[in-house]
Parts: C-alpha cells; structure tokens; sequence
C-alpha cells in the first residue's frame, strides 16, 4: 500500500516537472512578447490597440512569475494562493478583454482579430504554472488540492 502512494506520488511529481520545463520554456517566449506588445505597442499586425497593451504587460508580468520554482512556493498557504491568483489572473483578464470585444463590437469581429486562435492558444500556455504547482502539491503530499 506505501509503495503504491510512493509510485502515485512520484508519478505527479514527474507530472509537476514536465508542466514546469514547459512553464519555463514559454516564459521565454512570454516576457519578450508581452514586453513588445504591452510597453512598446507592437504588434505583428501594426500597432497594438489599448486592450492588447494590457495584455501584453500581463503576458509580461506572467512569464517572470513562470521563473519561480514550484518547490519554493509550495511551502505555505498564503504563497500558494497568491502564486495561483497571479497565473490565473491573465486567463481571467483574457476572457474578460475577449467578452468586451464581443458585447461593444460582435462576434465577428471577435473572431477577424483573432481571438478564438489568441484564446485557444493563451489559455493551455497561461495553466501550464497552476498546473505545475498542482501537481507538485498532491505529489509532495504537502497540502490537499481537489
């Protein structure tokens, strides 16, 4: 039964470090991407509309959080809860700007700038972090995550 637990918990640590390599490597891509839209204003297409800017610093903001190892943070609670708010919060900010697009606008224009593809790439790549730190806490068995 304890060996059992032991392969189950090695299992979501392997998990843990898999999500956390990817984390890293698209915080490699995130921060220059979100430092070019968000403070230069630029975009592939031309320049970047204000609500592409906001994301671009969240984007930015994001991909320096993604440098934190996951073994550091997952030591207290109030670490924990904030690491989570904060790699959540541009997925949040992304379905807000994309609902805001929608109901000033429409659909149509939605999806003409981009934004299915923008929102179905963004949302995977923004849960790669809380993904990590999941899996590391049920593995390491510290704190119980359902």
């Amino acid at each position: 039964m304890a060996d059992n637990s032991q392969s189950s918990a090695r299992k979501w640590l392997k998990v843990s470090q898999l999500f956390k390599v990817l984390a890293k490597i698209s915080s490699i891509m995130l921060v220059p991407y979100g430092f070019f839209i968000g403070f230069l204003g630029l975009a592939p297409h031309g320049d970047a509309p204000a609500l592409y800017r906001e994301l671009g610093v969240a984007i930015f903001a994001l991909g320096i959080i993604y440098y934190f190892p996951n073994s550091q943070i997952a030591t207290s609670g109030k670490k924990i809860f904030l690491y989570f708010g904060a790699t959540i919060s541009p997925i949040v900010f992304l379905f807000f700007a994309a609902l805001k697009t929608i109901m000033i606008e429409d659909v149509w224009s939605f999806v003409a700038s981009g934004g299915i593809v923008t929102f179905l790439i963004m949302v995977p790549v923004f849960s790669l972090a809380p993904l990590s730190l999941w899996a590391f806490i049920k593995g390491a068995g510290r704190h119980k995550i359902s």
